[in-house]
């Protein structure tokens, strides 16, 4: 199925998969693939309104934080369809701790 990495720092993530020899598409640098495998990198704002079958969200607590209303972290918990994993290092937002 459809899988997205989604991290408000898609350039650190960008040199872990070329450095794990997966290949960039050069029509859209979201799209990467290796031995048949493929998945999309983007920021949060990019994957407004789409939907993936699995997500992997890396780093929520390097989100913006927004008050009185839903943002990017929001945006990215919620774009997966099936499989949602949160990877972190630091503490989670508050949100996310319960």
């Amino acid at each position: 199925g459809s899988i997205a990495v989604i991290t408000v720092s898609p350039g650190d993530f960008r040199k872990v998969l070329v450095k794990r020899e997966w290949l960039n598409d050069p029509a859209d640098q979201s799209f990467w693939t290796k031995g048949g495998q493929k998945l999309r990198l983007l920021p949060p704002d990019r994957a407004r309104g789409l939907e993936f079958d699995a997500v992997v969200v890396i780093e929520p607590a390097d989100f913006p934080e927004n008050f009185g209303r839903q943002g990017t972290l929001y945006t990215a918990l919620t774009r997966a369809n099936r499989k949602l994993t949160v990877v972190h290092n630091r503490a989670l937002p508050q949100g996310l701790r319960a």
